[in-house]
Formats: structure tokens, sequence, C-alpha cells
């Protein structure tokens, strides 16, 4: 009988998020969030150079006292897969280990591996994902919608919900670049009814977001000004169409399961990666690129979750 979860957190709000949505579509909400920050030199070393991973996790002793491991373990992120690896060998196999994206090293560590197919992980208990997973499911969309519904229930339809994020690794977002994409949205709104619901990430950099406000000028919409909760959610709810910003997969993937047209607003950047996961969302119609229009359109509806769900039951214990 499972009594006891845990969840290895990096401290990203991403990829706990996709932890804690695995856990609750798995039914368990009785988990404990163990959250790890690792130290020097751990930090500048690849995982799968960490001689001793438990060590480089800071107050160790405090998050696992007496070594009295899990039944399950659910981790994600890149610096928690050297941990959860080695909190799988010393349960000596009492800890089933679920490790979420790219674990950067064997897949083989874990019992079950979930990763989005453009990461090309191989592997028998590789479980492969359209996308990220998210904690997105049609109960909290409503449920955001009635809590900030307020905010937007003067917006004329249809709505479009715009979600930035920002720079990365592989992107740069210039205000310019934003201010071009607002200038865009406002010219649609002079031509037909339209509106729009804005909100940025904690990534967003101010002058990115203010340049979009600029671009945009006088055209009907709501932006989130950044206090108290982000109405991402009811966004996603409200909307007729999604854009999003190029820089996200996670938030990407969440948009494509409220099977609403979305459109990808291109940054400044590469990577071979992600470029074939917007390849295959483009090629099944989930997603298009935006070019000074917007419209709608349909797709056959996606559930990732539901899908991951039946594919893990036959590696967990029974």
């Amino acid at each position: 009988m499972i009594k006891k979860i845990w969840i290895l957190s990096d401290g990203k709000k991403g990829t706990e998020n996709q932890s804690i949505g695995l856990a609750t579509a798995m039914g368990f909400s009785n988990y404990t969030l163990k959250p790890i920050s690792v130290k020097f030199p751990w930090t500048f070393l690849s995982p799968n150079l960490w001689f001793n991973p438990l060590k480089a996790v800071i107050k160790s002793k405090e998050l696992f006292p007496g070594n009295d491991w899990p039944d399950i373990l659910i981790a994600a992120g890149r610096v928690c897969s050297a941990v959860a690896a080695e909190i799988r060998r010393l349960s000596g196999g009492k800890t089933f280990v679920i490790f979420i994206q790219n674990p950067y090293i064997d897949a083989s560590n874990f019992d079950v591996v979930i990763a989005p197919e453009h990461d090309n992980i191989k592997g028998d208990n590789v479980i492969k994902t359209f996308g990220s997973l998210h904690g997105i499911s049609t109960a909290k969309l409503k449920e955001a919608f009635s809590r900030h519904s307020n905010l937007i229930e003067d917006l004329p339809k249809p709505r479009v919900a715009v979600l930035i994020g920002g720079k990365n690794k592989h992107y740069k977002m210039s205000p310019q670049k934003m201010e071009e994409y607002g200038s865009q949205l406002r010219h649609i709104a002079k031509r037909k009814t339209i509106s729009y619901m804005i909100t940025g990430s904690r990534r967003t950099p101010v002058a990115c977001l203010q340049g979009f406000k600029k671009g945009l000028g006088s055209a009907p919409s709501f932006i989130w000004n950044g206090r108290g909760d982000n109405p991402y959610h009811a966004f996603l709810a409200a909307a007729d169409i999604i854009m999003v910003t190029a820089d996200s997969v996670s938030m990407i993937s969440e948009a494509i399961y409220t099977n609403k047209p979305i459109y990808i607003m291109k940054l400044e950047g590469k990577s071979s990666r992600l470029d074939q996961f917007f390849s295959s969302a483009c090629k099944k119609k989930y997603v298009r690129p935006f070019n000074k229009d917007l419209e709608v359109w349909k797709y056959p509806p996606i559930d990732t979750m539901g899908d991951i769900i039946s594919k893990l039951e036959k590696f967990l214990p029974k």
C-alpha cells in the first residue's frame, strides 16, 4: 500500500507544478514537498558527475531524516536527477522513482522517466509525451475563471489571451519586438471587434511589458499589473484564441490542453530541440506562427495527462 509520497523540487515553479500535477492526477493529494538547494561546487557540475548527491544538497539531513524513504518519489528538473537516483539506490528498491523531463543521466537510474518526445530520451521505462506535463484541468480553469471573471467580463468577444514569457538560454526578448507585437494587435482591433487579456510571468522584463503596452495603445484589453494572483488560468479559460511567446514549452503545452487555437510569437534565437517541438505542433495543427492576423480553427483534443496515467499504471508497484 502506498502511504508516503515525496515531490522533489528544484524551486522552479514550472517544474514543481509538473510534479504536483502528476501527483494530483494519480490521486495523491497527501504528498510532501522536498525543496532542494544545491551548493558549490555541485552547481557547476553535470548531475552524472555528482559522486555523492545528497552532500550536494543544503540541509539534506533535515530534508531526508533517518533515511525514512517514501514509497513514491516524483522529481523534475536537472538538479533533482542525481538526488532522486541516489534516493532510489539508498532505499534498496523501496522507493519507486518517477522522473519528469530530461534527467541528463541514464534513464535506467529511475523506475520511470516521463519526457517530451522532442528530448529524444530512450529506454524501456521512458514514457514520451507531446510537450510538457502540467497541472491544468477543466476544474482548475473553471475555478480560476470564477475568481477573476470580474476583471474581464466587460471585454468584447472574441477574447485573446496573450501569455508573455521572457528570455532564456535559447531566446532573447526585446522591448522593440514586444512593442511591434502590441502594435500589430492594435491594428487588428481597428479592423474588427476583439479584445486582449495580457499577463506576463516572473521572467518577463518590465521594459518588454511596457513596450508591449505602448504598441497595444488603446485597444480593448486588460493587462495584469503583477500584483496579487496571476489571472493566467482565468485567461486560458476565457480565451477564444491564445497567443504565447516562443520561449516556453510549458505555457504552450498548457495552452494546447484548452483545445483552443494558439499563435506563437517568435523571438530572436534558436533551439533545434524546441524547433522540433514547434514543427510537430504545427503539423498537428495545434499552433500557428503569428503573422499579423488572428482567426479561429479547430483541432482534435489532446489528453496528455490521461494518456500518461494509463501508461504509467503498468510500471507502478501493485
